[in-house]
């Protein structure tokens, strides 16, 4: 009877394995629910082990298997619904590195219209089949002898081990060590989502990647000299606009509208261009981070730069500008807590930061839950003059919401925007986005109207943080991947000014993390030796990109691997960037102005 009750459970416990396994892995792919089908044999198995050997552990925590299978089955039936509105509306699965943004993803889930679809429904069948599976191993409990108790002991350290090191830790595991790397689904989507997490787990003690060949002594040989700008009599306000989606579809596309939606921003003088941005469809954190302290995410791939890193005593356009004499301010229409950007933008060292409570007055595009670009600017500028008394320079940087996922909450009669390309499903979504672009675009001329009046010289540079993700739906197939790499994470920017002193121009695509040393160089301020070597990279390397490669003065695309003529050049800003970061041992010269 005993053996029977055994080989019950054990059958029970296989099925909850995989039962649990499917629901992981159906939650990171929000088009294709079979895409775990397709993974080899081998990673399948890997991830089955992985979760038996956590259910061993719970079961020695718990002291009862029906209770450990129980307790894992809740477990993963909660990180399945948490997972699959992260990526549905942050593009990112959650991971270890990810686990402080468990408050913002139920932030989110209740800004983007919560709505029980089907996959929920099926997470939660299979919730119900693993609680009854549970209750069943309960009732078919057997009383084991202490010999059988020390010898299922035995057996389970052994598997724990085994799979961890033939799995994850030996030189030849069966999983490589490092698969998360430009594009979270490369890894994700072939070697599981249990697997991908123990990876995010054994990296998240060294989240920044040392460059090759880095020592302190090789970047004290680079000898940086601040050299000081020709001083201006009046050092302008500057206002820094991260611009949530803000993309021009018409780059990939041939989009035909019923009206034009740009043609304040087209027919500005002003430097344009396309700034390269981390990620496609997300990774908003990824583009403040780049944007604030020009430091490339290619040393740090897939991670959340606000949730991960120790941003206090960090270098950035706040505290290069306070060492100027600025007042700086940080300002955003959502809660702090989101991204951990409270902490991050009081440890990036703002004056002043402003979050949702904060503002007046906010309003939303017709039926959209998010905050126009109109009245966010609208309490920019309140802040602005309620801040105007002594004359001390300003800078103001605000994070947007307007634009962002998803794009079916208006009707077609809301849309002032109708596009009249046949895109399928996603038809209807493009004209509620181009309607936003619209609504951006008004919302910038109103903005530039308003300081092209005041007394004081300013400079705004407006720039987007990432495509929407209908772009890969509209993507012209004629592009080879590598323009499409390029080509999605290609987010206009604009810097203009009141007081004429910019040479229009086309700058064409320069890295997010160039910007700020760009803008400063605009502007007529010192700048630190890291951001002035910035300046001289980009005009020989003018996009650094998160995904393994740089594009040349040429147009010429290189591996990071690859020898070449700029191979020293690029190699010696990653270890500046590395020891940028490095702070017990920064040289901080490099990175401030004196």
């Amino acid at each position: 009877m005993n053996k029977r009750k055994i080989c019950l459970n054990c059958i029970m416990g296989i099925m909850i394995l995989l039962f649990s396994f499917i629901q992981l892995e159906i939650s990171q792919n929000a088009d294709n629910i079979f895409q775990f089908m397709r993974m080899k044999n081998l990673y399948k198995a890997l991830n089955l082990f992985t979760i038996m050997s956590i259910i061993i552990i719970f079961t020695v925590i718990l002291r009862k298997y029906w209770l450990a299978t129980l307790f894992y089955s809740l477990l993963s039936f909660i990180i399945s619904i948490v997972n699959y509105y992260m990526v549905q509306f942050h593009g990112m699965p959650l991971s270890y590195l990810e686990l402080k943004n468990f408050s913002t993803a139920m932030n989110v889930i209740d800004i983007a219209a919560f709505q029980i679809d089907m996959r929920i429904i099926l997470f939660s069948i299979l919730f119900i089949i693993n609680i009854v599976l549970s209750f069943f191993i309960k009732s078919q409990e057997v009383k084991l002898s202490f010999k059988c108790k020390v010898w299922l002991h035995i057996v389970g350290v052994v598997t724990i081990c085994s799979v961890l090191f033939w799995g994850y830790l030996s030189n030849h595991s069966i999983k490589p060590h490092k698969t998360i790397t430009w594009s979270w689904q490369e890894g994700y989507y072939h070697y599981g989502y249990v697997a991908c997490t123990i990876e995010s787990v054994l990296q998240s003690s060294n989240v920044v990647e040392k460059p090759e060949g880095y020592s302190i002594d090789k970047v004290k040989a680079l000898k940086l000299e601040q050299q000081n700008v020709k001083q201006i009599e009046i050092k302008p306000d500057i206002i820094l606009i991260l611009n949530e989606s803000f993309f021009d579809l018409r780059q990939i596309a041939d989009i035909k509208t019923n009206i034009s939606y740009m043609d304040y921003i087209d027919n500005l003088k002003s430097i344009k261009g396309y700034a390269i941005v981390p990620g496609v469809g997300g990774m908003t954190n990824s583009s403040e981070y780049e944007l604030l302290t020009s430091n490339s995410l290619q040393l740090m791939k897939g991670i959340t730069p606000f949730n991960v890193l120790d941003l206090h005593n960090a270098n950035s356009i706040v505290s290069v500008l306070e060492q100027s004499g600025y007042y700086t301010y940080g300002m955003h229409p959502c809660p702090g807590l989101n991204y951990s950007r409270e902490r991050g933008y009081l440890e990036l060292g703002f004056d002043e930061i402003y979050f949702k409570e904060d503002f007046q007055h906010l309003r939303e595009l017709e039926s959209r839950p998010f905050e126009t670009d109109k009245s966010c600017y609208e309490n920019l500028i309140r802040w602005y003059e309620e801040n105007d008394s002594d004359g001390t320079p300003k800078f103001m940087y605000m994070l947007t919401i307007q634009n962002h996922a998803d794009w079916y909450y208006n009707s077609q009669d809301e849309n002032e925007v109708q596009v009249l390309n046949d895109f399928g499903e996603k038809t209807d979504m493009v004209s509620e986005y181009l309607t936003c672009m619209k609504e951006s675009n008004e919302a910038l001329e109103m903005l530039l109207e308003y300081f092209s009046s005041v007394d004081r010289p300013v400079i705004v540079c407006m720039v987007g943080d990432h495509c929407p993700y209908l772009a890969e739906d509209v993507i012209k197939e004629s592009y080879s991947e590598e323009e499409k790499k390029l080509l999605l994470r290609a987010a206009p920017f604009v810097i203009w000014s009141n007081y004429g002193n910019i040479d229009y121009q086309n700058m064409g695509y320069v890295s997010l993390s160039y910007l700020s040393p760009i803008l400063l160089d605009v502007a007529g301020v010192n700048m630190s030796p890291y951001y002035q070597y910035i300046l001289s990279l980009k005009n020989e390397v003018p996009v650094i990109t998160g995904y393994n490669t740089y594009f040349d003065k040429e147009g010429k695309v290189h591996m990071y691997t690859e020898q070449t003529h700029y191979s020293q050049i690029v190699n010696d800003y990653f270890a500046l960037e590395y020891n940028n970061i490095d702070s017990p041992n920064r040289i901080q010269e490099y990175f401030e102005c004196r």
